[in-house]
């Protein structure tokens, strides 16, 4: 069985603030302006505090960046050898009816038969993709692409969600909370995916706190691919890729992940509405600088997303100082949203979503550990 592993980073999104289940719909940043005409830094990463006015007097600092996103990739192939030489010697009839060794046989002149060479030693290496040696998704990349080829793995795990064959193995390293996603569009074969804490046996992931998530999947988007999505905990973590009643063959897996705070994990349904939460506790993430503890909303999109408007908004909807986050980890992209000039304390983001297939995260945050409570966020999105 053969892999072959490239990681693919895709152009920044351009989006902005001013003033909104697999299968959803929405994707990339369709023009790479944002709203204000501004134009994100080369980072893709933007925070705003829209209290300063821009002007002549204003400076690039006062919407700088917060962080960088963070961006590597790996290229790698890596084949399954097993070298293995055997000796096959000419056996011949004797004028006795028996049989002789013609690798053997002594000259007339009697010149000696030379010594057999030895065998070489044979080099093997482990099969990649098996729970003993999985495929390890690298920790830091954002997103990427891992091609494989299940025609010749084994069946590893009973799939809760479907019948199926041969299976490779992925495993996760998470540091930190966060949201994963992942698909297989582009394989001309039924496939399946599937989230667990352990290789050898089904076994529920501790971290999903939302039942919309798909940590098992099959037939998404309309078509015979998967789409995934699971909320990981700090630890290992195993993705398996397999095909349904024993389909096999190339696929490639495309995947995203993004840090998510300590609070619950919400699907953000499409078009416009409201939705009442509560932050608490104590978070350790830390994106976009900010010490109070977070709650995070997501959805995925398919292929065929046609993208659209996002906003979202805390303003008049929570007395505390607020700060808004938005992920999109495809494009490497995060964006800060704090003290909108309009309300205050509060928060507003503004965005175009791109067509096409991703995971979006809206996280409601606090900038101080002492910022947190009750918030109502209004949003649209497509």
């Amino acid at each position: 069985m053969t892999y072959g592993l490239a990681l693919a980073l895709l152009a920044t999104l351009g989006l902005a603030c001013s003033g909104s289940s697999p299968g959803a719909d929405s994707g990339k940043v369709a023009d790479g302006s944002t709203a204000d005409g501004a134009s994100l830094a080369p980072d893709g990463v933007r925070r705003l505090d829209t209290k300063v006015p821009d002007g002549p007097g204003a400076s690039g600092g006062e919407a700088g960046g917060v962080r960088d996103a963070r961006d590597s990739g790996i290229d790698g192939q890596v084949r399954d050898v097993a070298a293995d030489r055997t000796e096959v010697r000419d056996i011949a009839p004797t004028e006795s009816g028996g049989t002789r060794d013609t690798n053997r046989d002594s000259n007339r002149d009697g010149v000696a038969d030379a010594a057999p060479e030895p065998d070489a030693p044979s080099t093997t290496l482990p099969v990649r993709g098996t729970c003993a040696s999985p495929i390890d998704i690298p920790y830091g990349v954002l997103h990427g692409d891992i091609s494989v080829n299940t025609a010749n793995a084994e069946h590893v795990v009973d799939f809760p969600c479907v019948d199926n064959g041969r299976d490779v193995v992925f495993r996760i390293q998470s540091q930190q909370s966060e949201m994963f996603y992942a698909d297989t569009f582009g394989a001309t074969w039924n496939t399946a995916l599937f989230f667990s804490d352990s290789c050898e046996n089904a076994q529920p992931l501790t971290g999903a706190n939302d039942s919309e998530m798909a940590t098992c999947s099959d037939d998404s988007c309309e078509s015979f691919q998967s789409l995934a999505v699971a909320s990981l905990g700090y630890g290992y973590h195993y993705l398996i890729l397999s095909g349904v009643n024993d389909e096999a063959g190339e696929a490639t897996l495309h995947f995203q992940r993004a840090p998510i705070g300590n609070g619950p994990v919400t699907t953000l349904p499409p078009g416009t509405g409201t939705l009442a939460g509560v932050t608490r506790g104590t978070d350790w993430t830390g994106t976009c600088e900010s010490a109070g503890p977070k709650n995070s909303y997501w959805w995925a999109t398919c292929p065929d997303a046609a993208g659209g408007v996002l906003h979202a908004s805390t303003c008049q909807g929570a007395d505390w100082d607020t700060l808004l986050i938005l992920e999109v980890p495809h494009t490497d992209t995060v964006l800060c949203s704090d003290d909108d000039a309009s309300c205050g304390m509060q928060s507003v983001v503004d965005a175009t979503i791109p067509p096409g297939a991703g995971l979006y995260i809206v996280t409601v945050a606090g900038m101080l550990p002492s910022s947190a409570g009750a918030y109502t966020l209004a949003y649209t999105r497509p």
